[in-house]
C-alpha cells in the first residue's frame, strides 16, 4: 500500500523535512509494502516528540543492509545502560526515508548500525517504555523493514 501526502500529518512533517534537504519522503519499506499498519501511530508520536539529531561524529557499525531497525533494536538491547534507540526519518541521497539508529545515553551522539557512512540529517525520537515493547513486535514479525538510503 503506497501512502499519499493527504494527510495534515504528512504534509506537516513535510514541512518540518524538506527544508533541510531532499525533494521527497519515501513512506515504503524495502519490500515494497507501507512502512507499518500503525503509520499514523508513527506520525503523531513523530510530531509530538521529534526533533533534528546532530550529525557531527556519527558513529559507524554498519549491521546486514535494509535492516536498521532490527539492527538498532539488536544494538540497543545489548547496550541498554549505554544507549537510546531512536526511530524516525533521515535524509538519504535524494528523499527522508523511515529510519532508526541509537544514541549515545547522555549525549546526542549518534550511533549509525546500519547504513556505512553517516547520512545528510536525522529526524527522530527516542524509543521506551511500552513504544518500545510495540516496537519489538513490530520489527522481529515484519521481515523487511526500510527503505535503501542510497536508491534516493
Amino acid at each position: 500500500m503506497k501512502h499519499e501526502l493527504n494527510d495534515d500529518r504528512l504534509l506537516e512533517l513535510q514541512s518540518r523535512l524538506l527544508p533541510h534537504g531532499g525533494e521527497r519522503i519515501g513512506l515504503m519499506d524495502a519490500s515494497g509494502q507501507g512502512i507499518t499498519a500503525d503509520l499514523s501511530l508513527i506520525l503523531s508520536d513523530l510530531l509530538k516528540l521529534g526533533r533534528f539529531w546532530p550529525t557531527d561524529g556519527i558513529g559507524l557499525i554498519p549491521g546486514p543492509a535494509n535492516r536498521c531497525h532490527k539492527n538498532a533494536y539488536d544494538y540497543y538491547d545489548q547496550h541498554t545502560d549505554t544507549h537510546r534507540l531512536v526511530t524516525g526519518f533521515a535524509l538519504g541521497a535524494r528523499r527522508w526515508f523511515w529510519h532508526s539508529w541509537v544514541a549515545e545515553v547522555g549525549a546526542d551522539r549518534i550511533l549509525e548500525v546500519t547504513v556505512p557512512k553517516p547520512l545528510a540529517a536525522y529526524y527522530g525520537h527516542e524509543v521506551s517504555g511500552e513504544r518500545l515493547v510495540e516496537f519489538f513486535a513490530r520489527h522481529f514479525i515484519v521481515a523487511g523493514d526500510d527503505d535503501d538510503p542510497t536508491d534516493g
